[in-house]
């Protein structure tokens, strides 16, 4: 059985033992977001006790803070992120619908529209953005994110614009369309990382590495499969699976050094890269850091850690996880970084006067026979899961109608937990309100006692911290 103390041993990712963190007190508090993608209700033990997947570190941190029952997104993931960042529904945004790509027209904010991070700065906070950014940015040429335009950006070194720096973020190592889509590569402040990049084409591709495989272009399930037959990609249809060809030769769509499967080791290496300079510093403010993790979007390329691969005795999942369908194992990854970034905190004593916010950006996925598959030998075939000591899959709805891009219930209720044990927010308390993600804006600034959103900013986001914190004199 895992558990939360076995979480906190484990040295993840490898190298970065968040035990040896100095301590550091700091007078305001912290805040820290933890954005999970596609993630159900029905995926967290702490709303669906005897869910598939055991997730004790963010039961953990479910029993520090206050559980949302009744919390919402949007029904798929552009116009939540949008909606978290500017504290305004979707439709006040450039598109109705949200913008994922690259494009002159840049993001999903309008001129003038300041987001979350942009308060927070102007409060004295420090702040970073890690992982997923997924509402679009600005690309000098081209219509919206071709393949064609993704080379240009890539070889030609062009630095993207309207991205996090823009927004307010004073740091970031973020990707413009997550782990599942081009281009295949981390960028840092809006320029391409590490400096001394080189690019390739990767196109529909598997490929095995001595910690996990990787994977692009190739979706398990459905229309947007693609897969391997007779050693020839092709897409569903029997159509020829795109492997980066332009008429002037090959064409770029990530760097060489790009692992799907290493995204959120990567993202929580950089956080903790984060503590340690803040906390080597005299006097540091105050941070707001967005950690939007690729678990559990597809493709489902969990590190050999958190599959079933794992070398015998790696401590502490490897029991666990050699029956874990690829998703299984996603998760259950997810609920180790919640683990250590739980004991970074804590070890720096900054856990109590952290404010620390769980959630995902939509519904979870919806459960299909493929689940269980994984890959083997560069295909997809029937993998752990798919024998009689795990489910196929789960239903990431816990019971809900829908799934992620349904307009019913299961495709945009989301989990939501808050702690703050320092603040007063109640250990182990649970809310029916009905709260949303567009509401984190003003309730964040709320509890950190910063200025509200200014006039014209924020326009749909109502504070709930009311509901989080007693009444004052109540004891």
């Amino acid at each position: 059985k895992i558990t939360d103390r076995s979480v906190e041993r484990t040295v993840w990712p490898p190298g970065h033992d968040t035990r040896a963190m100095t301590s550091l007190s700091t007078p305001r508090p912290n805040v820290l977001i933890i954005l999970a993608d596609d993630v159900g209700i029905g995926d967290i033990s702490a709303y669906t006790p005897g869910a598939q997947v055991a997730t004790p570190a963010i039961s953990s941190l479910a029993g520090m803070g206050m559980r949302f029952t009744h919390a919402h997104g949007h029904r798929t993931c552009a116009p939540s992120r949008y909606e978290l960042l500017s504290g305004s529904y979707v439709y006040r945004g450039k598109e109705p619908g949200g913008m994922w790509y690259l494009s002159p027209a840049g993001s999903q904010f309008r001129p003038g529209q300041r987001s979350i991070a942009a308060a927070f700065g102007d409060a004295g906070y420090d702040t970073i953005m890690l992982g997923k950014t997924g509402i679009g940015g600005f690309m000098e040429q081209g219509k919206s994110h071709s393949l064609r335009d993704v080379n240009r950006l890539l070889r030609g070194s062009q630095r993207l614009g309207d991205g996090p720096a823009e927004w307010g973020f004073k740091r970031s190592l973020t990707l413009v369309s997550g782990h599942q889509g081009m281009p295949f590569a981390f960028f840092r402040g809006g320029e391409l990382s590490p400096r001394n990049f080189s690019t390739r084409c990767w196109g529909a591709s598997i490929s095995a590495f001595d910690d996990g495989v990787s994977v692009t272009g190739v979706f398990e399930g459905g229309r947007s499969r693609n897969a391997l037959v007779n050693g020839t990609l092709v897409r569903g249809g029997g159509r020829a699976a795109s492997l980066c060809d332009g008429s002037n030769g090959e064409l770029h769509d990530g760097t060489t050094d790009w692992k799907s499967h290493m995204v959120d080791v990567e993202i929580a290496t950089e956080m903790f890269g984060f503590l340690r300079e803040r906390r080597a510093a005299a006097f540091p403010p105050p941070f707001f850091a967005l950690l939007a993790t690729a678990a559990v979007h597809i493709p489902h390329t969990p590190p050999n850690e958190f599959f079933g691969y794992a070398a015998a005795g790696q401590p502490p999942y490897a029991e666990s996880v050699k029956t874990l369908t690829p998703f299984a194992g996603m998760l259950t990854e997810l609920d180790a970084l919640v683990g250590v970034l739980l004991s970074a905190l804590r070890s720096g004593n900054e856990l109590n006067q952290t404010i620390i916010v769980f959630t995902s950006d939509n519904g979870g996925l919806p459960c299909k026979p493929g689940s269980a598959k994984a890959l083997a030998n560069g295909a997809w075939t029937a993998g752990p899961g798919s024998s009689s000591a795990a489910p196929a899959c789960t239903d990431s709805s816990g019971g809900l109608r829908g799934f992620k891009g349904s307009i019913f219930e299961g495709g945009h209720r989301v989990p939501l937990l808050l702690s703050w044990p320092a603040g007063g927010v109640g250990a182990g308390a649970a809310s029916s309100d009905l709260v949303g993600l567009v509401d984190l804006y003003a309730t964040l600034l709320d509890l950190v006692g910063a200025p509200p959103p200014a006039i014209g900013q924020a326009v749909d986001s109502v504070s709930f911290k009311q509901r989080l914190l007693p009444p004052r004199g109540s004891g």
